[in-house]
């Protein structure tokens, strides 16, 4: 889209992009409409493609929405979009559905600019998840499950040393939402074939493991299924539980009574939250309810902030994937293909990914051009 006209735009606009650009910056149809002199109903026949904008109208939309013009003229083909209630979303239950578009917005944008690069050669990891996609009738089902995973993964019974790390290296993309994205603490989907989590990074180590966990099981058994409720999300905890701390293993090690010092060895060890290991050993039975109770309390000074934390990983696929084509792209280049508003803003998504600031600079510094013919794979090699 580089260098394309204002005209050319208005021309060939594509309507659903008018929509992601709206919820994207979270606005409404009366507050873009408030913003650019237009009546609500005159945005919602541009969004439907029945009305077609003038140039300064679309001029406009750029302006107020901070993306260039050349975003609302980019084919579905090269687009990617989710119905919402195929998203998975882990968030307070006081979460706006504004908010939830906004965190599905810029999840589609994220998914976007790292399959922007397949036209320079990049080729991606086969995902390893499909094949374990199943229904699920009962907690024993969830068990079973969560065994089957490791077992298909080779991963043993033991703790996952890095989850995220693992779980990019099955296919799955990995993205860190925004900080305006709070609260949503993680959502996943299925975006055409490709499994996608989304995670808010503003957490304690131990909490995005689980929301790692939690979101593959969604992916795994919730795939046609609409989330949210009570019931879905219980399964899906039952699941990340199973999935992290195994049932074999995890009884064998668990203290029978409370302990704040052994409970932080096995968080040391297994990456999971104390909490979730108490909610754990309630469910398999490893302590009474009664013990639960007085652990909760006795933990309860520290439910804001606990101890024993750990740094967190971050997602490494698009760091890798600027490496690999560092010499052929130009930042500059890529946010106008992809109509970003300024590099500015491009930069600080690449940041937010885990892209250092000196392989930034070098594509800041690069000039426009060609994308070769090299065929890049994901783990360096050419």
């Amino acid at each position: 889209m580089k260098g394309k006209s204002l005209q050319y735009c208005v021309e060939n606009i594509n309507p659903e992009q008018v929509t992601a650009a709206r919820e994207l910056r979270g606005m409404t149809k009366k507050d873009l409409a408030d913003r650019i002199g237009k009546s609500p109903s005159a945005i919602t026949r541009i969004e439907k493609g029945e009305l077609r904008p003038e140039l300064d109208t679309l001029f406009s939309l750029s302006q107020v929405l901070q993306v260039d013009h050349s975003f609302f003229a980019l084919p579905r083909s090269s687009t990617h979009y989710t119905d919402l209630v195929d998203c998975h979303f882990r968030s307070k239950r006081s979460t706006s559905l504004a908010l939830k578009r906004m965190a599905k917005q810029q999840g589609e944008r994220l998914f976007r600019l790292v399959s922007h690069f397949e036209k320079h050669g990049v080729s991606f990891l086969e995902e390893q998840v499909s094949q374990l996609t199943t229904s699920i009738q009962s907690p024993v089902d969830i068990e079973e499950l969560a065994y089957q995973v490791r077992s298909t993964w080779g991963l043993g019974i033991g703790p996952i040393p890095d989850l995220m790390s693992l779980f990019e290296s099955k296919g799955i993309r990995i993205f860190l939402l925004p900080e305006e994205s709070g609260n949503v603490d993680a959502f996943s989907a299925w975006i055409h074939t490709t499994p996608c989590i989304f995670l808010y990074s503003g957490k304690p180590a131990s909490r995005i493991n689980f929301d790692l966990a939690h979101e593959l099981g969604h992916l795994i058994f919730h795939q046609d299924t609409e989330t949210g409720d009570n019931k879905t999300e219980r399964e899906a905890n039952r699941f990340a539980s199973a999935f992290l701390l195994p049932k074999k293993t995890f009884s064998t090690e668990c203290p029978r009574r409370w302990s704040l010092q052994a409970y932080l060895a096995l968080k040391k060890r297994w990456k999971v939250s104390i909490a979730a290991m108490l909610y754990r050993a309630k469910e398999l039975r490893i302590i009474s309810e009664s013990s639960y109770r007085r652990s909760c309390i006795a933990m309860s000074p520290h439910r804001k902030e606990e101890p024993g934390e750990f740094t967190h990983s971050r997602p490494e696929l698009l760091s890798q994937i600027v490496e690999l084509v560092q010499d052929e792209v130009s930042l500059a280049n890529i946010a106008s293909e992809l109509g970003y508003g300024s590099k500015q803003e491009l930069r600080t998504v690449f940041l937010k990914q885990g892209v250092t600031e000196t392989l930034l600079e070098k594509i800041d510094q690069q000039n426009d051009t060609a994308p070769s013919n090299l065929v890049y794979l994901r783990n360096g090699s050419k």
